[in-house]
């Protein structure tokens, strides 16, 4: 799908402009907001003293920077995601789902997670577009940790998501905890 080839900035955008007049955290933490100061914070995880990883701390510090709300491409970016409604519900139907991978790699060491960001619109698309999407536990890397796949649907077959998920947990020996491999 070359719609998807923006498809990062289209979600932080969405995110971020989904919070409106709101800050960040607001919306990250469903308006409970955070105990903790988050300039400071972000100091302190250069000491090994942060509360947040690196991440979540880039995201509440910079989250309103340009790149990332840019107001004036709101059309283009609600183009882009009828796009990915109609092109994924031409390839699903109430008999079909998609099968994609949850993420690239199983648990990523900390602050890796900043090189693997391209990848997690694998899991933002169908947030986006309102899709119903699905994880299931699938089995564990050589290391014991484990990995699944994600299930989507067309527009409002949660259930035929959830069925497939309880299928491919009988079929791969469902969830177990990463310390029994």
């Amino acid at each position: 799908m070359p719609s998807l080839l923006d498809a990062n900035r289209c979600v932080a955008n969405r995110l971020l402009l989904s919070a409106k007049d709101k800050n960040v955290a607001d919306v990250l933490t469903c308006g409970r907001g955070l105990n903790f100061d988050v300039k400071l914070d972000f100091v302190k995880y250069f000491f090994g003293m942060s509360t947040l990883s690196l991440m979540p701390l880039i995201v509440f510090n910079f989250g309103y920077l340009p790149f990332w709300n840019r107001k004036d491409l709101v059309p283009y970016f609600d183009s882009m995601v009828q796009k990915w409604i109609t092109e994924l519900e031409s390839h699903l139907d109430d008999d079909t789902v998609l099968l994609m991978p949850t993420f690239p790699v199983t648990a990523p060491y900390k602050s890796t997670i900043l090189c693997l960001f391209p990848s997690v619109f694998y899991n933002a698309i169908f947030n986006i577009t309102g899709l119903p999407s699905t994880q299931c536990p699938i089995g564990f890397d050589e290391q014991g940790l484990p990995y699944g796949i994600q299930i989507a649907g067309c527009k409002n077959n949660d259930a035929l998501t959830i069925a497939c998920a309880v299928e491919l947990e009988k079929a791969f020996g469902g969830w177990k905890s990463p310390g029994t491999v």
